[in-house]
């Protein structure tokens, strides 16, 4: 039964991931996903054990879509997650239930020490984006970010 739980919340949690990273609609503040043929720049990101992304702060221009290149150069896993800070905070809760719990979403991205992964993400709204860690203990640790969309 436990198992049946965690696999109806994930399956929950996921459309809630999807909702918040548009899926394909203009209504989040995060922004929505983006197609590889719309990448105007590519973006190199670094996680590190220290609990911290480099750069931690990045900007961006409205409507431009970016490919996010992220790297763990870590010997822990991370992940980068983009999305409203209120979004992040529920599903770095629901993280703490499952922390095992792997993204397959658009707007996030697990990676394994030495590994490195992407998101493509187009900034349709002016104003300021999260992206965060939420592997237990990791953003309370200082690993998130913004991204300054202008």
């Amino acid at each position: 039964m436990k198992k049946f739980t965690s696999i109806l919340l994930l399956t929950l949690f996921s459309g809630a991931v999807l909702a918040d990273a548009g899926h394909g609609e203009d209504k989040s503040k995060a922004g929505i996903p983006g197609t590889s043929h719309d990448v105007t720049r590519i973006i190199e990101v670094t996680m590190d054990d220290t609990m911290r992304f480099t750069p931690g702060y990045i900007d961006v221009k409205k409507g431009e879509t970016v490919r996010l290149m992220v790297k763990n150069i870590g010997q822990l896993k991370h992940e980068m997650v983009i999305g409203e800070t209120s979004k992040l905070m529920k599903h770095a809760k629901m993280m703490q239930e499952m922390p095992n719990m792997m993204h397959n979403d658009p707007n996030a991205v697990s990676i394994e020490p030495n590994e490195t992964g992407e998101i493509i993400w187009t900034f349709n709204r002016a104003g300021k984006v999260d992206f965060a860690c939420l592997i237990p203990g990791h953003y309370e640790a200082g690993m998130h970010g913004k991204f300054n969309v202008k």
